[in-house]
Formats: structure tokens, sequence, C-alpha cells
């Protein structure tokens, strides 16, 4: 791999051969730290960069990501199961984690679940109030004695819901 760019208007090429992740020269391999990054760095190929700061990660003991979700189709569809169900996320990386045999192969970290999952609930956040209203105005036209009110807010979001069935109200007029 060979590193390039201007520091200070000097030229800087430095080369290197990874395998498997560690350095080696002439045939043997060699622990050492790797070139600082620094701004206009360049590399060959997106592999070099990644393999290069991966190295440096080790040494500087931080780490890198190349996507901002990993997350497929079936796998978003279980995970949002699991937080239709009430799983909290860190739960839901773990069964990932168990599902992959260690949290380690999985391909997607907790912050990735933790960003579908804010996503999922701003897409359902209208929706869920919405069906919950439409359930309420079935049970009403099954029991002409079941009640409910709300009051929204000044951001016309949800402040207050209150419900009661014809059997509550008609064991409490007794």
């Amino acid at each position: 791999m060979a590193l390039s760019g201007n520091r200070g208007g000097v030229g800087v090429l430095a080369t290197a051969t990874y395998t498997f992740g560690v350095d080696v020269e002439d045939g043997v391999e060699v622990l050492s730290t790797p070139q600082e990054s620094f701004i206009d760095m360049t590399f060959n190929s997106s592999d070099s960069a990644r393999d290069y700061y991966n190295s440096y990660a080790r040494h500087t003991r931080f780490s890198i990501r190349t996507d901002t979700s990993q997350i497929a189709g079936k796998e978003r569809e279980f995970i949002n199961l699991l937080h239709g169900c009430n799983i909290t996320t860190t739960r839901a990386s773990q069964i990932m984690g168990e599902l992959y045999g260690s949290i380690a192969h999985c391909p997607y970290t907790e912050g990735d679940a933790k960003n579908l999952r804010v996503e999922y609930c701003a897409e359902n956040k209208v929706k869920d109030m919405k069906a919950t209203l439409d359930y309420f105005e079935e049970l009403k036209n099954e029991d002409p004695d079941f009640y409910y009110n709300y009051t929204p807010d000044d951001e016309d979001r949800l402040e207050n819901l209150s419900w009661v069935d014809g059997a509550a109200r008609k064991a409490y007029k007794l």
C-alpha cells in the first residue's frame, strides 16, 4: 500500500504490505506504529484505506466503520418485530449476536439497531394514535356505554387519554 500526501508542502510517501492486518517487511512481521494520519492523505483503494486505519486503530484504540447501516431487509423486519414486542434495543442486539454466534460476528452495531428503532418510532408515531382512536370507535359501536376522551397539546400531540367500557361504568353506578 502506498500512502501519499502533502504535509506542510513536503510530499510524503510510505509503503507497506499488509498480510492479515499485520505489517510485513521482507517477509518478516513488524510490530510498528503506523504513520500518523494527516489531512490530504491518499490511498490506492478504499481497501488500502480501511487496512491502514484498522492498523492505526489497534495502536490508538479507536474503531472505524465504512457503512452507516448494514441491517438487511429481513433482519430489519425482525428487529422491528422485537421492538413491537417491547424488547429493548440492547436485548435485540444480544439476540442478533446469539443468532450470529457472537456479537462480534454481527455485521452491524447496537447503534445501528438504535437508529433503526428511532426510524421505526418516527414512522409509526402518528399511526399508533390513529389506530388507537379507530379501535376505540369500534368498541363504541359494539358497546354504546363505552366512553373515551382525549386532549391534544399545543403541538397537536396526545396529552391525555382516558377510556372506560360499559361494564365498568355500570359497576360504578351500583
